[in-house]
C-alpha cells in the first residue's frame, strides 16, 4: 500500500520520487527489528526483497508522469526543458547553505536583499529541525526529511538559493514534530508561538502585495 500511495505522489509531483528512499529504508529497519527478533533469515530476507520491490513502485508514479508528456509533446522530459526558463543549476547542498548564508547577510539594508534574508530566517530553522529528525525519530522519517530537502538544496536558482525552499518544507512533517517536541517547555513553546504568528503577519502583507516570497 505504501509503494502505491508513494506512486500516486510521484505521478503528481516529481519530487515526489524521493518517497523511493525512506520506503526503502523503512524495509530494511522493519528487516532488521525482524532479525533481532529472532526471525528465521529466509523468511525476513524475501520479506525484504518484495518490500525493496513495493518500494521501487514510486517510480511507476514517475514513469507514468514522462509518458504523459511524451505521448503529448513527444519529449519524455519537456517538464524538465521548460524549468531552463527559471534559470535554476545544479549545485552541492553544502554549497547552496553556505551561498544562501553568505548572501542574507551580505545585503541587509540593500534594497532586495531581504529577501535572501527572509529565506534563510526560515530555511535554517528547519534545517536545524531535520537534523533533529534524524537524532530523535525513528530513521525512516529522518531520511524523508532529508531527501525531501535535497531536491530544493541540489537544483537551485543561484543568485537567491534559497528561493522556493520555504514552500517546499511545507510536507517535510519531522520539522513540525520537532518543534512541536522542542514546544513542550512552556517558554520555548510561548517564543515558537510567537515567531509563527509574526512570521505568518509579515509573509501575508509580503504576499498580498506581490513580493516575492514563495
Amino acid at each position: 500500500m505504501a509503494g502505491l500511495c508513494g506512486a500516486l505522489a510521484a505521478l503528481t509531483r516529481n519530487v515526489g520520487l524521493v518517497l523511493v528512499a525512506p520506503l526503502a529504508w523503512e524495509a530494511f529497519h522493519q528487516w532488521r527489528e525482524a532479525r533481532a527478533g529472532g526471525a528465521p533469515a529466509s523468511e525476513t530476507t524475501s520479506r525484504l526483497a518484495v518490500a525493496w520491490l513495493w518500494s521501487a513502485a514510486v517510480v511507476t508514479g514517475t514513469g507514468a508522469y514522462l509518458w504523459f508528456w511524451k505521448h503529448t509533446s513527444g519529449d519524455w522530459l519537456a517538464p524538465l526543458h521548460q524549468q531552463k526558463g527559471w534559470q535554476r543549476e545544479a549545485s552541492f547542498p553544502l554549497w547552496t547553505i553556505t551561498k544562501a548564508t553568505r548572501e542574507a547577510f551580505r545585503w541587509i539594508g540593500v534594497y532586495a536583499g531581504g529577501y535572501h534574508l527572509l529565506d534563510w530566517l526560515i530555511v535554517v530553522p528547519c534545517l536545524v529541525a531535520c537534523g533533529y529528525a534524524v537524532w530523535r525519530f525513528r530513521p525512516t522519517f529522518g531520511v524523508y526529511a532529508w531527501a525531501s530537502l535535497a531536491a530544493p538544496l541540489v537544483y537551485i536558482f543561484e543568485p537567491r538559493p534559497f528561493m522556493s525552499v520555504p514552500r517546499f518544507l511545507l510536507p517535510i512533517f519531522p520539522v513540525f514534530w520537532a518543534f512541536s517536541r522542542w514546544g513542550e517547555r512552556r517558554g520555548v513553546h510561548d517564543a515558537i508561538v510567537a515567531a509563527s504568528a509574526v512570521g505568518l503577519g509579515v509573509m501575508t502583507v509580503l504576499f498580498v502585495n506581490w513580493y516575492y516570497v514563495f
